[in-house]
């Protein structure tokens, strides 16, 4: 057997395996949306420069903007279960982020910039009058970006378990500019995503940072069909938020707002009773309060206390 003949066999081994990591990643894409657990009937779309935004709307009086989370598991499921309460005293607008949920999932590189300008041209373009926002987690910083670049737009800002300073930070360096490269390659990148967004990972996330309480099958149903939702589209912003291009450092914005800032924090949510000294010590104008046996989401684990909660604060 010459030199040829046998790179030949390998070369048909690597096509054949390549063609079999990518028909499981189809498989395992297509089946985790089938049962479309997160949809609803009255989404709207914004047509942004960038892509499709989905949109859920429902009551009247006082605008509200709901953002999730900046993760692949998150979308506006995230806020179903205080939705149409608060529809009662409010319009309410809960947002799916670019890359998130249903809205477009580019291929391009996710930056805190860019979801500044979504958050801006959204308010302006649809909702069309100032408003107050209510945002979790990672989301958080972009929130306060926008608002110091037009406090116009925003009325009081309500952070649940906002990013740490130290985490906001934190800027990708040449060994995570190779990563998110490799993560945005169709065969290797679709499998590091899938194996990260897994059922078992989503449930592994769940216990160690969303939730206080064990996490039903329905919510960890939800996350994972919320993580791919748009086909291998949705591996861009993971490949982004993994390598901190939606990062942004906040503590000059932050100190510069007159807004009025609320934090509502799980009891049980990481570090984050230090994050809100970070946060207090730098506009000290700022308010916090506790949501008992509670982490990341207690709109969804705690509904009831959280909504009541909101209203001391709206």
């Amino acid at each position: 057997m010459n030199k040829w003949h046998k790179f030949g066999i390998a070369a048909g081994i690597t096509g054949s395996a390549a063609f079999i990591t990518y028909l499981i990643n189809r498989v395992i894409f297509s089946t985790s949306v089938s049962f479309e657990v997160t949809q609803t009937n009255d989404r709207q779309i914004y047509n942004w420069r960038f892509g499709d935004i989905s949109y859920r709307v429902k009551g009247s009086g006082t605008p509200l903007l709901l953002i999730h989370d900046l993760t692949p598991v998150s979308g506006a499921y995230e806020w179903n279960k205080v939705f149409d309460e608060l529809a009662k005293d409010h319009t309410v607008y809960a947002i799916d982020l670019i890359g998130c949920g249903y809205s477009s999932k580019p291929s391009i590189t996710y930056t805190a910039y860019l979801y500044v300008q979504l958050i801006e041209d959204f308010i302006k373009n649809v909702i069309g009058r100032r408003t107050d926002v209510i945002v979790t987690g990672d989301s958080a910083p972009i929130v306060i970006m926008a608002c110091h670049n037009n406090d116009t737009l925003f009325n009081k800002l309500i952070l649940i378990n906002p990013e740490n300073f130290e985490s906001c930070s934190q800027i990708p360096g040449k060994r995570m500019n190779i990563f998110r490269k490799l993560l945005n390659t169709a065969i290797i990148g679709n499998s590091i995503y899938n194996m990260s967004v897994s059922k078992n990972a989503i449930t592994e996330l769940c216990q160690n940072r969303l939730f206080y309480s064990k996490a039903s099958a329905s919510v960890i149903n939800a996350l994972h069909e919320t993580a791919h939702l748009g086909g291998f589209g949705a591996r861009h912003l993971y490949a982004s938020t993994r390598c901190h291009y939606t990062s942004v450092n906040i503590n000059k914005a932050l100190a510069a707002i007159n807004n009025s800032i609320f934090i509502i924090a799980g009891d049980n949510a990481v570090n984050m009773e230090h994050t809100i000294e970070e946060y207090i010590e730098t506009n000290p104008v700022i308010e916090s309060a506790v949501i008992p046996r509670s982490r990341h989401l207690p709109q969804l684990e705690r509904p009831a206390r959280f909504i009541n909660q909101l209203r001391i604060f709206l």
